[in-house]
């Protein structure tokens, strides 16, 4: 413990910030960081995050400070983090893919002075009443250290949020202690040396994510930090595992990436992963058959089960079941004896030093270790145990404590019960109370319940785990897991004006404003009442053991291609029905699973379609209608009666409702069309010209803004043969808009109204009277306008540039001149275009400008006014005005993608829409 003890005080924050420094000056180019294609160094890494430290003093912050930090993985995360150490501060990491509700729900309780972000991020999901800090503008110099404050063992380093019983999430604080806490027992147990890269996988606002971030600064070692759509890529994800030689992730993951290689004939190969040193799995249950999966897949690296939670820093028992070449299915206990794995139960050793670890029976005594078999709550005690939970007294008493043999020693009850084995090991049961684990996310489950009620989606409400058929082997959480996976059910007594068949997926819909992804339950099933017991309570043994109709109410006629990819659905749905067009993720799908479900698809059925055309139609239609359109267009011929796109419904669909169709894309609406929905039938059209993602430009075919234009149009005909017609384009979608009206308009086509959500005509690649106008007009724009453009591009020279353009910070060239939407990771309506497809339809904008046809009668243009005054080359109406006489231009305070992302723009949006439906009527 001593050891433990001494070693500890080296890895406090402000003692990790001195080792940055350290390795900065004496081996500057070192790598500290890898993302994508890129690699930061130990110099640029501590000039980072100096520079944003800088920021902060300058704002004012002093050491406790609250700073959010709200970004997607990349080395900028491990900058903010290192820049809050710096000062003293607290970190509180936000997750920007969760709902605008619940972050401003973590944002009012954590009340932070600050949130790093990007300019991307801070209008569409964060509260416009809170400063922020966009890297993005990091061009401050810094020739001056800021001046570093020391760590008090006491004071709080952290604030991580979990899910909590109310509906709001509840905060963890956590301490300098806690964190070096982590950093040592990592060390302690875990084999590690300077050259290892870590796989960062885990979103920053899990405890385990310090894993990545921490323990690599403390050995000099390197961050290989994976975006979220690459995890959802499984081809990608072992590109970059490839590329690591340390990983953590949890069991569903490592499941799913073995079934992948299964079917892929790639076990075979020990040489896959055999150059992994370390890989340890946690966060759900873990039986023997994960650990059987990772000694397939890990060949020659330890392997170890991580048990722990936010409340006691993650780190608190490990069981280590596999050493580097040791012979299969051999671990090695506390107590030196070999034993086997086969046991079929969940294991999780003992404790990291630092922390104990002991049972609670009903009695509220001890169970000591040698009485095996009796079942007690696990509760923890040691450094690595948190102060206790923001703003909530009573809970902090509840859980919170400290060890009866030393008052100075926090504890705290975990709420999972457990028992000791005979070789002195402490083997997980499952929770006391009604909290689970989804995908590593713990969850409450009456926070669903409540806020189910709250809405007004039924009278009464329970929320529970239940098994269902799943050979994916996602879930390992119980003996029969092997067949089985745990999804969250409602059962909901609906309220007598509410349809049933309607709200099962209306009340997915208005969760996923409000929750993450792991909070909305995966199938919703109504009862006339809840069944009772004989004391008058809900009887949940009744709930849990009550046989659930089919998900799917719509069976129906299919093809032999739609029977075959039927049964694969059902399969890993378990589902005894599906129906044509039934949605797989409001049937229980995740991401996870879709990943299989294309890869079994293409080698059972024969059927290959990519991620990104799975995610546009997620049923079994969807992905019948894109795999013989593919086969239709091999050799590039077209038929006449070739649809090369469909208009793809964005919510629930009214015919009494007029229809209205957004261009170029889908995911880049999920707001706009989720508000839209109140008025409108929205569709969104994705050609598959740019929806099909491929690596290398070489071997993307080139498309036209007349041939998107043309697709869009059969799509529309085909879905709408007879106008009037809405159509609107965002950015470059607005460039093919004003094609496909002009094209409607010559073929005898009538339509309502021609909106353009700021589409950037790229006028540098006009003749030269354009780049004179463009000169004018910089030289007349605003003084403090001019000031920041030109500050802007002065500073893209020396380090700063090179630092910038290794983060991704600097705003690209295309992005800054036709307003391309920067790519967002894969969620769950379809990915966005890769940066070879951005690059291609830059180069349909440019070709089109030269020969667009004049003029077109009326538009609207909705226009950002940031981006106005952040880039005086482009003109006050982006030129439109040249082209279309009657143009009614409608100024909104937002950036260029926020337009169509944050709340107060669309509102705006809508309001106009609205008008020009009365001013349409009314003609």
């Amino acid at each position: 413990m001593a050891n433990h003890e001494t070693s500890q005080s080296s890895y406090l924050p402000s003692a990790l910030v001195l080792l940055v420094e350290r390795i900065a000056t004496t081996d500057p180019a070192k790598p500290a960081a890898h993302f994508r294609n890129v690699t930061l160094s130990y110099r640029e890494l501590n000039a980072g995050s100096r520079l944003l430290a800088a920021r902060l003093r300058e704002n004012g912050l002093e050491s406790g400070a609250v700073v959010c930090v709200c970004l997607p993985a990349g080395p900028e995360c491990l900058m903010a983090l290192l820049a809050i150490f710096r000062i003293g501060g607290i970190y509180v990491p936000l997750n920007p893919d969760h709902p605008k509700k619940y972050l401003e729900d973590i944002i009012a309780q954590a009340a932070p002075s600050l949130v790093i972000t990007q300019r991307k991020i801070v209008n569409s999901v964060l509260p416009s009443t809170i400063g922020s800090i966009c890297c993005d503008d990091l061009v401050l110099e810094c020739d001056d250290p800021v001046p570093l404050s020391v760590s008090s063992p006491d004071a709080t380093a952290a604030i991580l949020f979990t899910s909590g019983s109310t509906g709001k999430p509840k905060g963890v604080l956590l301490t300098c202690e806690n964190l070096a806490h982590l950093a040592a027992a990592a060390h302690d147990v875990v084999e590690l040396e300077s050259s290892d890269i870590f796989c960062s996988i885990a979103r920053n606002t899990f405890s385990i994510s310090f894993f990545d971030l921490l323990v690599p600064i403390t050995l000099g070692a390197s961050v290989r930090f994976v975006s979220r759509d690459t995890l959802f890529d499984f081809d990608a994800l072992i590109g970059e595992i490839k590329c690591s030689t340390v990983m953590h992730a949890g069991p569903a993951l490592l499941s799913a990436l073995h079934r992948h290689l299964e079917s892929a004939g790639g076990l075979g190969d020990s040489g896959v992963f055999g150059h992994m040193r370390h890989v340890s799995t946690g966060g759900d249950m873990v039986l023997p058959s994960v650990m059987t999966k990772m000694k397939q897949l890990f060949p020659q690296a330890e392997l170890f089960v991580f048990y722990g939670c936010t409340e006691i820093a993650c780190m608190g028992t490990f069981h280590q079941f596999a050493k580097r070449s040791q012979p299969e299915n051999v671990v090695h206990t506390e107590s030196g004896r070999a034993v086997h794995t086969e046991s079929g139960r969940a294991i999780v050793g003992r404790p990291f030093p630092g922390m104990e670890v002991f049972l609670i029976g009903e009695d509220q005594k001890n169970i000591e270790n040698d009485e095996s078999g009796s079942v007690g709550e696990i509760v923890f005690a040691g450094r690595g145990v948190a102060a206790g939970y923001l703003n909530q007294q009573e809970q902090t008493i509840r859980q919170f404590g400290t060890r009866p043999a030393d008052p100075k020693v926090r504890s705290y009850r975990t709420g999972d019960f457990g028992r000791w084995t005979s070789g002195g090991s402490l083997e997980i049961l499952g929770r006391r109370d009604f909290q689970v684990q989804v995908r590593g996310v713990r969850v409450e489950l009456a926070a669903i319940e409540n806020r189910i009620i709250e809405m007004g989606l039924g009278t009464q409400c329970i929320v529970m785990e239940r098994c269902v058929h799943s050979p994916s082997g996602l879930s390992e959480s119980s003996e029969a897991s092997a067949s089985e996976e745990k999804v969250l059910i409602a059962f909901i007594v609906a309220r007598g004006d509410v349809q049933a068949d309607s709200s099962a997926s209306s009340i997915a819909a208005a969760l996923s404003q409000e929750f993450p992804r792991e909070m909305i339950p995966s199938r919703v099933h109504f009862l006339e009442a809840m069944p009772l017991n004989h004391n008058g309570k809900i009887d949940r043994k009744a709930l849990a053991s009550m046989e659930l109709p089919s998900a799917s109410a719509t069976p129906s006629v299919m093809s032999s291609l739609e029977t075959g990819i039927a049964a694969v659905f059902k399969e890993e749905l378990g589902l005894s029905e599906i129906g044509t067009d039934d949605n797989f993720f409001t049937l229980g799908g995740h991401s996870l699973k879709a990943v299989l479900v294309v890869s079994k698809l293409a080698k059972r059925v024969g059927v290959r379609v990519s991620i990104a055309e799975f995610f546009l139609a997620p049923s079994v239609g969807g992905v019948a209608r894109a795999w013989e359109l593919a086969e239709k267009d091999k050799g590039g011929l077209r038929s006449l009666e070739y649809i090369a796109c469909q208009a793809l419904p964005l919510g629930h669909q009214d015919s009494a409702k007029p229809s209205i169709y957004l261009l170029a894309g889908a995911n880049i609406y999920k707001n706009l069309a989720a508000q839209l929905a109140a008025d409108w039938c929205v569709f969104s059209l994705v050609s598959e010209k740019e929806a099909i993602p491929i690596s290398t430009l070489s071997q993307l075919p080139g498309f036209s803004v007349e041939e998107l234009a043309e697709d869009y149009y059969q799509a529309i005909i085909a879905r709408q043969p007879k106008g009037p017609y809405t159509i609107l384009g965002h950015s470059f979608g607005g460039v093919v808009a004003y094609h496909l009206a002009t094209l409607m308009v010559e073929r005898g086509h009538e339509l309502n109204e021609l909106i353009m959500v700021d589409a950037l005509l790229p006028e540098w690649a006009l003749n030269y009277r354009f780049r004179f106008m463009q000169v004018l007009r910089l030289f007349r724009s605003n003084p403090v306008d001019l000031f920041r453009f030109i500050a802007l591009r002065l500073s893209l020279f020396g380090w700063r540039h090179s630092l910038r353009l290794k983060l991704g910070l600097a705003t690209s060239p295309q992005s800054e001149q036709i307003g391309i939407s920067e790519s967002a990771p894969l969620t769950g309506v379809v990915a966005q275009m890769d940066e070879a497809r951005v690059s291609l339809k830059r180069e349909a904008a440019i070709a089109y400008i030269k020969r667009m046809p004049r003029h077109y009668p009326r538009a609207t243009l909705f226009l950002s006014k940031q981006r106005y005054h952040q880039n005086p080359l482009h003109g006050r109406y982006l030129s439109w005005n040249r082209y279309i006489p009657d143009i009614k231009p409608v100024w909104i305070d937002a950036g260029h993608s926020e337009l169509i992302q944050e709340q107060s723009a669309i509102e705006i949006i809508q309001l106009e829409l609205r008008r020009i439906r009365e001013t349409v009527a009314n003609r």
